[in-house]
């Protein structure tokens, strides 16, 4: 399963980017958010996690991609420590699928991963 990762933390997207691979994952980073969308078109992800505020275009500017001119409804996870009511109802009246703040537990990340794409708690254990 392909995973799509955005930050433009390099801390965050690095950790991010560790967890979900060593859960079994197949996972690729991007810094910003034109990069998020080249990569979209490239890998044709399983599923996309984003933050919201990023260079070049933001988060939002990508689900509206996603969602409005590839017509794709993955699963998109927003990953953000912005959290007001604002910023909360224009993600999820874009398309995203659910929204985790920042900090966060990455092994709460793999978690809600595996119950958006429906794998079993154990998906990637050996």
């Amino acid at each position: 399963m392909v995973i799509l990762a955005a930050d433009d933390q390099p801390i965050v997207l690095k950790s991010l980017t560790h967890i979900l691979k060593e859960s079994g994952f197949d996972v690729h980073g991007a810094n910003n958010g034109q990069s998020a969308i080249d990569d979209f078109d490239t890998l044709n992800p399983d599923l996309v996690i984003i933050d919201i505020h990023m260079p070049v275009k933001s988060g939002f500017e990508v689900i509206e991609y996603i969602r409005n001119e590839k017509k794709s409804n993955i699963p998109i996870i927003i990953m953000s420590g912005i959290n007001d009511d604002a910023t909360l109802l224009k993600a999820f009246s874009l398309g995203a699928d659910d929204f985790i703040e920042k900090p966060v537990g990455l092994n709460q990340v793999v978690i809600r991963v595996k119950k958006l794409l429906k794998l079993p708690a154990d998906f990637g254990k050996a």
